[in-house]
């Protein structure tokens, strides 16, 4: 897949590491979309998807914002890379300039997304997987939002394999512990830490209850 002239980062604005899930809209695409942002600033945003799109091809993301409606913005994709095979593809997107109004929500929403209140937990939390064909095992989830999460753990997992993975959430005044189980498919690739292999997991269908919880913990642990 070709990357474009835009392949060469040349923001002026500071890049803020997020992980989190948008919903969002394609031109020339009917049907609603689903990604993943992977860095956000006042400029763009780096996002992976599961569906092609071409360079100049124009997108409106709805991010989420604690207590205030999602902040929609609009751009195009300056660069892009990714395989059929993996199946998993990665845009540069660059946003249009919508005033200054605009641009201050803009900024309010990327602090709520650097400090984790978008619904990411943050943390290496203690976590138990439970393979489709038996068996299961010990790991850490490193990174978990309501459609998302990373895994480490001494094992490598079969791409596309289906998982159930019980999360032992960090403590709270209420309790010792609180465990949510949430169904996961493991995505293509996998990286290699000091000592475990960290996949990334799209969670299938979570609970109501498990989108709370994991979204109640997330906001505690960046208050």
């Amino acid at each position: 897949m070709e990357r474009g002239q835009g392949s060469v980062d040349r923001r002026k604005h500071r890049r803020y590491a997020v992980q989190g899930a948008v919903d969002m809209r394609a031109a020339g695409i009917e049907i609603p979309l689903r990604a993943f942002i992977e860095d956000l600033s006042l400029e763009g945003c780096r996002l992976d998807m599961r569906v092609r799109l071409k360079i100049d091809h124009t997108v409106r993301l709805e991010l989420p914002m604690v207590h205030h409606a999602p902040l929609v913005v609009v751009g195009r994709v300056i660069h892009a890379y990714g395989t059929t095979v993996d199946n998993i593809y990665h845009y540069g997107t660059r946003f249009r300039s919508d005033g200054e109004k605009k641009r201050l929500t803009l900024n309010a929403a990327i602090e709520q997304w650097s400090a984790g209140i978008g619904g990411t937990l943050q943390a290496r939390v203690p976590a138990e997987i439970c393979l489709s064909q038996g068996g299961h095992f010990q790991g850490f989830a490193l990174a978990v939002t309501t459609s998302r999460m990373q895994l480490a753990s001494d094992r490598v997992l079969p791409q596309a394999s289906r998982v159930k993975v019980d999360i032992n959430l960090p403590a709270s005044h209420r309790q010792d512990r609180e465990i949510v189980t949430v169904d996961a498919r493991v995505l293509p690739g996998v990286k290699q830490q000091i000592g475990a292999f960290v996949h990334d997991l799209e969670l299938i269908e979570p609970s109501f209850s498990a989108c709370r919880q994991i979204e109640g913990y997330a906001a505690r642990a960046s208050a």
